[in-house]
């Protein structure tokens, strides 16, 4: 028994901090006082060092297992658990203590020990009480204090676990949150790893209601503590926003608890719905679209094929969690190249039909070279967009279909090289339409008329096989009732060149007229710059003579009828040579352009005189531009046009784009490293504008922005 009493002693000597104790305590001096006056807890130590050294002293046992009892009632149960069961043992063995040292006589001796447990006193202030109350309140400290030893653990534990698992929650979907930048991310990176966070978050949401239910469960077992927190479950509407917390007050009377469990579960639904069935479509996808690129690859002329292209809903549901997803991208590709390769083989045959205008060819084969530049620039954009993507979302797929993720880029790098040839025999295409397109309507054979031998020399005609006493028609347009206009040059007795107009329907010369010198008798060299049509049908041919005598010249523009007849004459008034004449779109006027005097070719030249005018007045409009270089073409755009020249050495052509009201726009200069010898200009849209050398590697198209968008040529 003493060695009992010494270890509860021992126990409250640690448990308090010590002070220097008196030489001697009296507890009727020293401590009783302080029991008088209700204040005991001040003299703790003193109580302690009594009790050291009187351990069966009956009151001091009794008072301080009051003072411990109050300790533990009056602390926060929850946040000083430690400190109230700590102080709930030492009151339960000092009230077991004081039960067997506290009697009846001990009361009746030194009632004046026991005064806060009573509340009437004698008139010399001594308390009444009996044995009996005493004892009731030592076995009602003992049994509160037992039951709140028996009980409290649990409440705390299950408190505890519920703040523990939701501060786990928490951290769990915020450390997500921290990875994935987006629900997107999480669809196209689920995987197990990932899965099994998931699983981390939701046990730890659904141990803190679990918990939370233990809390309340254990608080109804012992009444005298009150459970106060209620949940209010939030639900995550919107990511990276809602759930994230960084702690949370469970001691608040309302508790806001974010429903993890919830978004877990309703992530998972759209994983499987919809995330899985996509992998599965993107399979199926890959794979048809595959086999009908082979198919058609096999396919010869004529065959028919059956071609599976893939919707552009199909895309959306790919792009709809990855907007510049590399499969989306892959998938658009491939079905472009579908359609790409099926229009080439369809234009293989589409090219051999006489019965097809050279237009309509034109129009078709730039329909598909356009559509390989936009093929083109989207591999380019793919292979950017490669380098920006997470190449981890599907990395399933490109295993299985393209060796890993870095066989996608070896892919597209391969595409590349496949679209640069499949560009060039389009261009070729295009560039031997366009050749025949000015050549075609010469004719090879002579027509006599009048005992006139006329010859119809084309650009690529050979100069030297044709006798100086045949016309040479170097300049044909056809008006709308099949009339064509021409227009050409021949030697006259002196050998000096003079000009002619004739016209022409089918096969048959209709008529044919020599144009006057300016001077009779005087030798004159003459030279057609160009031909456009006018209105009616009717047709204006621009003309330059010069005096081979003196420096004499003259610029006329003149108006043919379908007869032949001179209907109007304009002298311009510029000593330059007409170089270009049309008539000018969607307007009645028409336009000439003239470049180099004639007189003095020693300078390169770089400027020209534009005139517009109307074939019916005599009226014109005439300003200066510099181009850069010699003229080599022209051309119309919806609400601009552009200059095409050259440099002297040929390597370098140069574009100014001018508006309606010849003012430069735009100025632009491309260098090769060979002589170009541009012979035709062709224009098939604003966004597909021709040049074509006569020989081999001459082939340069440019668009309405003065862009290099084809070039046969090696630039420098």
């Amino acid at each position: 028994m003493k060695k009992y009493c010494a270890y509860i002693l021992l126990l409250i000597i640690l448990f308090l901090p010590k002070v220097n104790a008196q030489d001697e305590i009296d507890y009727e001096d020293d401590i009783n006082p302080y029991v008088i006056g209700d204040s005991i807890d001040l003299i703790i130590p003193q109580l302690v060092d009594f009790l050291e050294k009187n351990a069966n002293h009956p009151a001091s046992n009794l008072q301080l297992a009051r003072v411990f009892e109050q300790r533990w009632q009056e602390s926060d149960y929850l946040i000083d658990f430690d400190a109230a069961i700590q102080n709930a043992e030492y009151a339960k063995l000092l009230y077991n203590r004081s039960g067997n040292l506290v009697d009846d006589r001990e009361v009746r001796r030194n009632e004046w020990y026991y005064p806060n447990y009573t509340d009437e006193f004698k008139k010399n202030g001594k308390p009444i009480l009996t044995f009996e109350k005493i004892q009731q309140e030592i076995k009602r400290g003992l049994i509160e204090s037992d039951s709140f030893l028996t009980y409290m653990p649990a409440i705390q534990e299950n408190f505890m676990k519920m703040v523990a698992n939701y501060d786990l929650a928490t951290k769990t979907f915020v450390r997500i949150n921290g990875d994935f930048n987006s629900l997107k991310d999480i669809y196209l990176l689920y995987d197990q790893d990932l899965d099994a966070r998931f699983n981390l978050l939701k046990d730890s949401y659904d141990s803190t209601l679990y918990y939370y239910e233990a809390y309340k469960q254990a608080a109804s077992k012992y009444p005298p503590f009150e459970v106060t927190q209620k949940l209010n479950l939030k639900a995550i509407n919107t990511y990276r926003l809602d759930g994230l917390v960084i702690q949370t007050d469970f001691f608040r009377p309302e508790v806001d608890l974010w429903q993890y469990a919830e978004w877990v579960n309703g992530l998972r639904v759209k994983v499987e719905n919809e995330i899985k069935v996509l992998r599965v479509d993107i399979d199926k996808i890959e794979e048809t679209l595959s086999k009908s690129l082979k198919d058609l690859d096999k396919a010869s002329i004529g065959d028919s094929v059956s071609l599976n292209p893939i919707s552009s809903k199909e895309i959306f549901k790919i792009r709809k969690y990855d907007l510049n997803s590399p499969v989306a991208n892959l998938f658009q590709y491939k079905d472009d190249k579908l359609d790409l390769v099926f229009e080439k083989k369809s234009l293989q045959k589409f090219d051999t039909l006489t019965a097809v205008s050279p237009q309509l060819k034109l129009y078709t084969f730039n329909n598909l070279f356009q559509k390989i530049l936009r093929s083109q620039a989207d591999i380019k954009v793919y292979q950017k967009e490669l380098d920006r993507s997470n190449l981890q979302k599907n990395i399933a797929f490109y295993a299985k279909y393209y060796n890993g993720a870095e066989g996608v880029e070896k892919y597209f790098n391969h595409e590349s090289v496949w679209m640069l040839g499949m560009m060039k025999q389009i261009a070729d295409s295009i560039k031997q339409q366009i050749g025949a397109h000015y050549t075609n309507v010469y004719h090879e054979e002579q027509i006599v008329y009048k005992r006139k031998s006329i010859a119809f020399l084309s650009p690529l005609s050979n100069v030297d096989t044709f006798s100086t006493e045949v016309n040479r028609v170097t300049l044909i347009r056809n008006n709308v009732n099949e009339l064509s206009y021409m227009a050409g040059y021949f030697f006259n007795a002196d050998s000096v060149r003079q000009s002619f107009f004739a016209a022409k329907k089918g096969g048959e010369i209709l008529w044919y007229e020599n144009q006057p010198t300016l001077t009779k008798g005087a030798t004159e060299w003459q030279q057609i710059g160009g031909v456009s049509l006018a209105s009616g049908g009717d047709a204006t041919f621009s003309l330059y003579r010069r005096n081979t005598d003196s420096l004499n010249f003259r610029n006329s523009l003149i108006k043919i009828n379908q007869l032949g007849k001179v209907v109007n004459e304009i002298e311009v008034d510029t000593e330059n040579q007409p170089v270009f004449l049309s008539d000018l779109r969607n307007k009645e006027e028409h336009l000439a352009i003239y470049q180099g005097d004639g007189f003095d070719q020693a300078a390169w030249p770089t400027e020209v005189s534009i005139v517009k005018f109307h074939p019916d007045s005599s009226n014109y409009l005439i300003r200066e531009l510099d181009i850069n270089g010699a003229f080599v073409g022209f051309f119309q755009l919806d609400d601009a046009s552009i200059f095409v020249s050259k440099s002297r050495d040929g390597q370098s052509i140069n574009f100014t784009k001018v508006s309606e009201a010849f003012e430069v726009l735009k100025k632009q200069s491309f260098q090769f490293t060979e002589n170009q010898y541009l012979r035709f200009i062709y224009k098939i849209s604003d966004q597909s504008l021709h040049l074509v050398a006569a020989k081999v590697a001459g082939h340069i198209v440019v668009n309405d922005r003065l862009e290099l968008i084809y070039s046969e040529a090696e630039l420098k």
